[in-house]
C-alpha cells in the first residue's frame, strides 16, 4: 500500500516502514498506524517535509527506513529516516558505536511498536515498563501506549496481589508510571507507600515525578504529620474523665485500668523508637496503640472495687474509645494490597483522593 493520507492539517506518506534498530533487530509496521498512534511518527512523515528534506525514494513501494542513532546519553538517541534511494542496506560501519544499550531498552521499541498493532506488551519487571513508558513519552505516543500498559500490569497474569508487591518495593518508580500512564489504581497504590516512608522518597519523587504531584505529596504529608501530632499528643497524656485516687492501702479497680492503660502506652511508643528509623514503624506503632486498652482485671486481693467509683470495665472502655478518636484512621490501610502480603510497619493511611490526581482526563 502506498500514497498519501491526511492526518490533521498534515499531508502524510503511507508506506512500509522498517524500523532498523540494530542490523539484526528489524521491526515492520504500516504508516498508517504510525501516524495514528505517534504525534512524532505523524510530523517526521509529513510530506511537505519529507519532500523538502528530499528523505524519501519517489518509489512509492520502496519502504520507509528509520535508524536508530545512540548517542552517550539515552535521552538523546535519535530515530532518523535514511535516504535510502539507492542502497539495499545501510552500510555496517555506519551503526559502528561505543555505545551499548541492553535488552531492556530494544524490548521497550518492540512493545511500543507491537501495541501499536494491537499486540500485547511483554513486561518483565518495572524496568521494562519504565522504559516503554519513557520510550512513548518521548515518541510522543502515551495515549496510546498506557491503556496496553495499565492492562498488562493490572492484570498481571491474572494475579493482581502481584503488581501490588511489586509497587510496594518500588513505590516511586511505579508513582511515576501511574502518573505517566494515568493509572489512578496504580497511583493511589504507590502514593500510599510514598507518604509512609516520605523521609526515604522524598527526593526520589522530587527528580520523578511532575512538580504538581509533588506539591501535592508534601501537603498530604504534612496533612498526616498534623494528624500524628495530634494523636500522640491526646494519647500521653491519656487520663479518665472523672477524677481517680491513688490508695496504696486499697487499690481501686479504676485505678488499676489506668494504669495499665497508660502502661501499654508507654511501651509500645518506646519499643517503636528503639528501631534506627522509627518512622518506617508508625504504622505498627498506631496499630498496636489501638489495642492498648485490650486489657483483662487482674486476680489480686489488693484491688478492690470502691463504692461510687467506676468499675475497672467503666474504665477501660472510656479509654478505649478516647484512644479510638485519638487515633482517627492512623491505624488503618487504604491499600487494595493484602496487608498480610505486604507486611509494612510503616503508615499506610495517607492516600490520595479524585481531586488530587494530576490530570483532568483519563486517557
Amino acid at each position: 500500500m502506498s500514497g498519501r493520507k491526511r492526518c490533521g492539517d498534515r499531508d502524510t506518506v503511507l508506506r512500509t516502514v522498517e524500523i532498523w534498530l540494530t542490523p539484526e533487530k528489524r521491526l515492520f509496521i504500516h504508516s498508517s498506524i504510525l501516524i495514528s498512534c505517534s504525534e512524532f511518527f505523524a510530523a517526521s512523515l509529513d510530506k511537505a517535509w519529507t519532500s523538502h528534506r528530499g528523505m524519501l525514494s519517489k518509489n512509492e513501494n520502496a519502504p520507509i527506513i528509520y535508524k536508530l542513532n545512540l548517542e552517550e546519553d539515552p535521552c538523546g538517541d535519535s530515530l532518523t529516516i535514511q535516504d535510502l534511494q539507492s542502497k539495499t542496506a545501510i552500510p555496517s560501519s555506519d551503526w559502528e558505536s561505543e555505545h551499548i544499550r541492553d535488552e531492556t531498552y530494544y524490548r521497550a521499541f518492540e512493545n511500543m511498536i507491537g501495541i501499536f498493532q494491537h499486540v500485547k506488551p511483554i513486561l518483565e519487571g518495572v524496568e521494562d515498563t519504565l522504559q516503554l513508558v519513557k520510550l512513548a513519552d518521548k515518541y510522543d505516543c502515551l495515549p496510546v501506549i498506557s491503556r496496553a500498559v495499565r492492562l498488562a500490569l493490572l492484570e498481571s497474569d491474572g494475579n493482581a496481589s502481584q503488581l501490588y508487591r511489586d509497587i510496594s518495593k518500588q513505590p516511586v518508580d511505579y508513582l511515576y508510571i501511574g502518573e505517566m500512564t494515568r493509572s489512578s489504581i496504580i497511583l493511589r497504590e504507590a502514593a500510599i507507600h510514598v507518604l509512609g516512608t516520605w523521609s526515604g522518597t522524598k527526593q526520589k519523587c522530587r527528580d520523578t515525578v511532575s512538580q504538581k504531584l509533588f506539591d501535592t505529596l508534601c501537603e498530604k504529608y504534612e496533612h498526616l504529620r498534623q494528624k500524628k501530632e495530634h494523636a500522640n499528643e491526646m494519647l500521653l497524656s491519656l487520663n479518665y474523665s472523672q477524677s481517680i485516687s491513688l490508695d496504696f492501702a486499697s487499690v481501686s479497680e479504676s485505678m488499676v485500668a489506668l494504669l495499665m492503660v497508660r502502661e501499654n502506652i508507654s511501651k509500645i511508643y518506646s519499643n517503636c523508637f528503639q528501631n534506627k528509623k522509627p518512622e518506617h514503624f508508625e504504622g505498627k506503632l498506631y496499630r498496636a496503640l489501638e489495642k492498648s486498652a485490650k486489657i483483662e482485671l487482674p486476680s489480686s486481693k489488693k484491688i478492690t472495687k470502691h463504692y461510687n467509683a467506676p468499675s475497672f470495665e467503666d474504665v477501660r472502655k472510656e479509654l478505649e474509645t478516647k484512644i479510638r478518636q485519638a487515633l482517627g484512621d492512623l491505624p488503618r490501610s487504604y491499600l487494595r494490597a493484602d496487608q498480610t502480603e505486604i507486611n509494612a510497619d510503616y503508615l499506610l493511611c495517607a492516600k490520595l483522593d479524585d481531586a488530587d490526581l494530576p490530570w483532568k482526563e483519563d486517557w
